[in-house]
Parts: structure tokens; sequence; C-alpha cells
């Protein structure tokens, strides 16, 4: 993906981690995932921008989410039961 999409620009990587009950909340209902993953981009954006010394309306900024729903031994880290 370096190679082929993203720009030759700065680029800076941040990793999120949430308690357990909101990954299972998040893995049970994904539009509060989405709706939390904006809300992150929207507050990391607006922090570098500001930190450039930009505006919006002069700054591009993007992101590439990955959610991880498994541990370090690759056990997988869902709620039990159903999903609605």
């Amino acid at each position: 993906m370096v190679d082929d999409i993203l720009p030759e620009a700065p680029v800076r990587q941040w990793v999120l981690s949430f308690p357990f009950a909101l990954r299972f909340l998040f893995a049970a209902r994904p539009v509060v995932m989405g709706r939390v993953l904006g809300i992150v981009y929207r507050t990391l954006a607006t922090r570098q921008i500001r930190k450039a010394r930009h505006t919006h309306e002069s700054a591009r900024t993007g992101a590439v989410t990955l959610i991880q729903r498994f541990g370090s031994a690759l056990n997988l880290n869902m709620p039990q039961g159903t999903f609605s």
C-alpha cells in the first residue's frame, strides 16, 4: 500500500486500544464503531492540522483503518452470543 497508494508525504501512525466491553459493543454494532472511528479521525486530523499551523481549508488529511479482532496469540476477541 505504501508504494502504490499513499503519496510521498509524512505519515503518522496511531494505535488505539479499547476496553473489552467497548470492543464487544463495536463488534455487535458496527454502526457504533463507524461513528467512533469518525470521531477519532476528526479529532486526530484537527490536532495535526493545528499543530502544522494550517486550516481545514488548506490542509488535506486522510486515514487508513484496520480493525484487529484478535489478540497476540491469534485468539478471537469477540463477544459471546448473538448479534443484532
